[in-house]
Order: C-alpha cells, then structure tokens, then sequence
C-alpha cells in the first residue's frame, strides 16, 4: 500500500500545487505548508520563516449558459517572517524580498486546468514580538460546470385530449 493519496477535488489539487511551487522558490529554512485546520495548535516559535497557503473563496460570473460559468478562485499565501527589510544573508528571508520571491513564484503560473493566477493584493496585516505577518492573495479562473446537463424541459399537462360531441 502507498502512502500517495490522489486528490480528486480542483481546491486541494491547486492548493498542492501551490505549496510544491514555493518549495521550489523559496529557501529550505522556510515551513511551506497547506493552512492547519487547527492554527491554535500550529506553533511557530522555532522557525525563521512561515508560509501557509489556504483558498479563500470563489466569485461567479453570471452564467452564459445554464451549464458553466467562469469560476474566480482566491488563495492567500500567509507570511510570517521575522525580518523586515534586511538583516539576512539571503535576501528571501526578509519580508520585502519574500514578498517578491512569492510574486514571481505564483504569478502568470498554470495549475491543474486553471488559467494562468494574477496578483490580487499583498499587505501586511500584523506584526508582534518582532515578526511581521503578511497576506498575499492571489487568483486564477477557471469554468464552474453544472453537475446536471440535461436540465428537463417544462412538461405540457398530459390531458389534452378533446372529446367530441
């Protein structure tokens, strides 16, 4: 038996993809990782540099059709880092140069059927005891397609019938 498990669903498949894409950019001191279902248990204390990754939500186009519509999914990249602007050797492990190294490593990237995921924002959104947490969000689109594709047409009453005089 392996330890491999396939995932079947878009979210999980592009929220693979995106952990396995910042493994590749950013460097081996960071925890790259999906976003802990429980975060009051994720403990942070002894790593230099953090970043999660979590969807964030869909948007809809009105459909153009009754089958599909064009599907915007949000992730956010979760940053927290211990440094601001300098202070490392690796300019990756500083928040600007982080934000940066994220940017290129998500931007104009094609996963799982996906259209290529845009920047949407980045910002900071905290900073305590000497780290500084930072939200990226990022967005690509896709076609949302109807689970059912013959929808039945309105049925005529079935006694229609005349009778004659």
């Amino acid at each position: 038996m392996t330890d491999l498990i396939i995932k079947t669903d878009q979210l999980s498949n592009l929220e693979a993809g995106l952990v396995e894409r910042l493994k590749t950019f950013l460097p081996s001191p960071y925890y790259i990782a999906p976003f802990p279902d429980k975060p009051e248990d994720f403990d942070m204390a002894r790593m230099e540099a953090v970043c999660l990754v979590h969807y964030s939500g869909s948007r809809y186009s009105k459909p153009s059709d009754q089958i599909r519509q064009v599907r915007e999914m949000q992730f956010t990249l979760a940053l927290y880092i211990y440094a601001l602007r300098g202070g490392a050797e690796d300019e990756r492990l500083h928040a600007y140069g982080a934000i940066e190294t994220i940017r290129k490593a998500a931007q104009n990237v094609r996963l799982d059927g996906c259209k290529p995921f845009y920047l949407v924002s980045d910002q900071l959104v905290g900073q305590q005891a000497g780290r500084w947490d930072w939200q990226i969000d990022i967005a690509c689109e896709t076609t949302a397609v109807a689970a059912e594709h013959n929808i039945p047409s309105p049925r005529y009453p079935l006694n229609r019938a005349r009778q004659e005089v």
